[in-house]
Parts: C-alpha cells; structure tokens; sequence
C-alpha cells in the first residue's frame, strides 16, 4: 500500500505549489481535463445492485494491478473517477485498453 509521501512526495509537492488539499485538487482536476483524449470507461460488471461497490472495487484492483506492472503513479500517470480511467501517456492508454 502507498503512503502519502509516495503519493505526493514533498519536493514536487513544494516546487508545484500543492501544499493545500485546494491546491492539490485543482491541479489533478486540470490534469483530468487535460487527459481527455486518453479517457476509457471501465467495464461494468453484470451483477446485482446490490453487490455493485464491489464491482467498482474489482474494477479498480485491475486499474491498481495494471499500474503496479508498469510502475505508473496515481494521480501523476493516471487517474480514476467513477468508472473512468485517464492516463498522462497515450502508450499507456493504449496498452491498458489492450488489456481490457
């Protein structure tokens, strides 16, 4: 499991200006706009309503696995929101696509 200083490390955190949580929130949602191009929706998974949080986390162990596998950073490389993944590269947007 990551900790905060792997998330965030200080001196980037420092050089970019993102020692608030407002700071931080709003350079990530620019990054998310930014990435469009690279959005793909994750899969849904055909289960009941009631079991659908744990689809949403089995979605995003496979997101975490991919990451692990090509050391790409949360928040930096890609980012999750709902069921929705975008990522910095487009290689690695494409790649993961592939493993869809």
């Amino acid at each position: 499991m990551q900790t905060w200083s792997d998330l965030f490390p200080n001196d980037l955190v420092e050089d970019l200006g993102l020692e608030t949580p407002e700071a931080r929130s709003e350079y990530f949602l620019d990054l998310w706009l930014e990435w469009e191009s690279t959005s793909i929706k994750l899969r849904k998974r055909n289960m009941p309503s009631m079991y659908a949080r744990y689809g949403d986390w089995q979605a995003r162990e496979e997101v975490l696995s991919f990451a692990r596998k090509h050391d790409l950073k949360e928040f930096w490389d890609f980012q999750v929101r709902g069921e929705e993944i975008r990522f910095k590269d487009e290689n690695n947007a494409l790649l993961f696509r592939l493993t869809l």
